[in-house]
């Protein structure tokens, strides 16, 4: 046990935190963040080895799987809770995709001025969209009834509205199987443009079943070179499919296709220049992925699971004109994660996990803390 991990524990005996604790999660979650955020960023493995943390992941999942089961949709709601994974296949309008694709250009161009964009440096590229075009953004999804059930649920929080892009390029370390290791969280993916050889989402499906917290079945994403390895993550894909009798699926995605993926799935990036097997017509870049993605998870569980791991919850901040969003139709927005601001003397609310508010303010030269 090195120094920190012992801190860890020394900090979970005094609190009463692996013994049997009545606090709730939320009041676990800001005293370790208070008190001690670095024992935050120890592995995640160490941490949810304590048994109090555990069963609040317990707690969380199976709140999460009631959400589910309240979809109006037999459809969605089949898939996500046996599979954790649905394609509403040309789900969004010609038109609405069309407009999609505006506002993500009109926001690439914000998001670049004013901080928002994140380059990857080597496939993906992601921006936020600007305050115009996200008010438009929600009213266009709320006509959709399954869209607007998440927006529109008390219970799970909006954590992402973001724009992206995935290049066929393996140098990429999202190719490795993994999951999130936050528990169980929806990630939406609305494709908006596909060409080439386009990349998709291999999942192994109903392996979002298992616990939430992290075994070591779930470290096997921990060396970048293993992960461009197409030898040892076919290993890795053969030892899932064994483990979940399950075969792996990438099904194919186009334009106005609606994805949904529960990421407590074990899942990856699937890029055809990693699986062209000998095809010299498949070459790196020559594909891509344009799509708006969206992130819904338990509040309280996206609390805890703040600095837990690469892939948290709350990596995308938002900008929100006052009084454009109508909360009692979008209850899924979090008050709570409003900070006033300004931007071009023009008043808005900074919508972000707190973690991120103060790396997002200093990023831009633009916004301003009322």
């Amino acid at each position: 046990m090195n120094n920190e991990q012992r801190q860890l524990s020394e900090y979970l005996h005094k609190t009463g935190l692996s013994v049997g604790c009545t606090k709730h999660s939320r009041q676990i979650y800001e005293e370790i963040c208070l008190s001690s955020p670095n024992l935050m960023f120890l592995p995640n493995a160490f941490i949810r080895e304590n048994e109090r943390i555990k069963m609040i992941q317990e707690q969380f999942q199976q709140e999460y799987f009631n959400q589910i089961n309240n979809l109006n949709d037999g459809e969605t709601k089949k898939h996500l809770l046996e599979e954790g994974f649905h394609i509403a296949k040309s789900y969004m309008t010609k038109i609405d995709t069309k407009l999609l694709y505006r506002y993500s250009k009109q926001s690439l161009s914000w998001s670049i001025e004013n901080g928002f964009f994140i380059d990857h440096k080597y496939c993906v590229k992601q921006w936020s969209p600007d305050p115009h075009s996200l008010s438009l953004i929600f009213s266009m999804l709320k006509q959709y009834k399954e869209l607007n059930y998440f927006l529109n649920s008390d219970k799970l929080r909006l954590d992402r509205v973001m724009f992206s892009t995935t290049a066929n390029n393996p140098s990429h370390l999202s190719t490795g199987w993994h999951r999130d290791s936050v528990g169980n969280r929806i990630k939406i993916f609305i494709i908006i443009a596909v060409s080439g050889s386009v990349p998709r989402t291999d999942v192994i499906k109903s392996s979002h079943k298992d616990t939430p917290y992290s075994k070591n079945i779930d470290l096997l994403r921990t060396r970048a070179d293993m992960n461009l390895d197409g030898n040892f993550q076919k290993f890795i894909g053969s030892f899932l499919s064994s483990y979940y009798k399950t075969e792996p699926e990438a099904p194919e995605q186009n334009e106005s296709d609606c994805i949904y993926l529960d990421t407590n799935n074990f899942h990856r990036s699937y890029l055809p220049s990693m699986h062209s097997k000998g095809n010299k017509t498949i070459k790196d870049g020559t594909g891509m992925r344009l799509k708006l993605e969206l992130e819904f998870m338990h509040k309280d569980c996206s609390n805890f699971s703040i600095f837990l791991g690469p892939c948290a919850p709350g990596q995308s901040p938002l900008l929100i004109a006052e009084d454009s969003i109508n909360q009692s139709e979008l209850q899924s927005i979090d008050q709570e994660c409003y900070t006033p601001v300004k931007i071009n003397s023009q008043r808005m609310n900074l919508y972000s996990i707190n973690d991120r508010i103060e790396k997002n303010l200093s990023q831009s030269t633009t916004i301003k803390r009322i």
